[in-house]
């Protein structure tokens, strides 16, 4: 995968998961609310800063990189940066996965998004 950082603040939590795919690639890093997202995430590049829960959403309908041939319709991106979240996904699924996957966030991050 390669790096993704925020064009403005060079900081982003990236987030790839597929619905199929159940196994977590956590760093000893991270803690907290990522633990216990469901399901679990299957790569998450971690930062050093939080953002408000209420940054725009922009949605970007493109395959995911790295993303099973056999789940891709349901694979996503999630990155989280200071003033956007961004998603990126195929279709529908994939943008419906990620935006439950950001509302638990949400609620597990009391209004402070990890980014």
């Amino acid at each position: 995968m390669n790096k993704i950082r925020h064009s403005a603040t060079g900081k982003a939590l990236a987030v790839v998961l597929s619905a199929a795919v159940s196994a977590a690639l956590f760093s000893a890093a991270i803690a907290g609310p990522l633990d216990e997202l469901l399901p679990r995430p299957r790569v998450v590049v971690p930062r050093n800063g939080t953002a408000k829960s209420d940054v725009p959403v922009v949605v970007e309908r493109k395959a995911v990189e790295c993303a099973n041939p056999l789940t891709a319709d349901e694979a996503y991106r999630l990155v989280i940066s200071t003033d956007a979240i961004t998603i990126t996904a195929a279709g529908s699924k994939g943008e419906r996965a990620a935006r439950a996957t950001l509302e638990q966030l949400k609620k597990l991050s009391d209004g402070r998004l990890p980014c």
